[in-house]
């Protein structure tokens, strides 16, 4: 189902984008399911701008639970763990859906960063690395789940 982001000019539910997400009970399969399912509803009706990552607490939910464009479809992380960055950082400039309309925020990311989570089609937990665009995605995604806001 497409759920309204929930922006900075939102008064009802701001308060979700600053508080930390908890991590959902892995066994809770249908739950995840219906969140993540109601994240790409929700980033694929966004069109300008294109969504290339969603967090749950962006459209309700504060749960540790993201996805972000993996090529043409969507890559779902629940409870995401930093396992390792690189010591490289690159500057960055980031939009985020929560902030419409404002010009992009100056970041530095690390270049490499792998995080293990869990991946509900093949239920179980997976460690992976992530680089370039999809590293910076990642990082932003996470700030979410930490209750920060780019």
């Amino acid at each position: 189902m497409i759920k309204s982001i929930i922006t900075v000019e939102t008064k009802k539910g701001t308060h979700i984008l600053s508080k930390k997400c908890k991590e959902i009970q892995e066994t809770k399969l249908d739950k995840i399911k219906e969140i993540i399912k109601d994240l790409m509803d929700t980033a694929n009706s966004c069109k300008n701008p294109r969504a290339i990552g969603l967090a749950a607490s962006q459209i309700g939910y504060p749960v540790r639970v993201f996805i972000i464009r993996w090529g043409s479809d969507w890559l779902a992380l629940v409870n995401p763990k930093v396992v390792s960055r690189s010591e490289a950082t690159r500057p960055y400039v980031e939009t985020c859906l929560s902030r419409p309309g404002m010009a992009g925020i100056k970041t530095k990311r690390h270049k490499i960063i792998v995080l293990e989570y869990f991946d509900v089609i093949r239920k179980q937990m997976i460690t992976r690395k992530f680089s370039s665009l999809d590293a910076v995605v990642v990082q932003h995604e996470m700030d979410h789940l930490e209750g920060v806001l780019v």
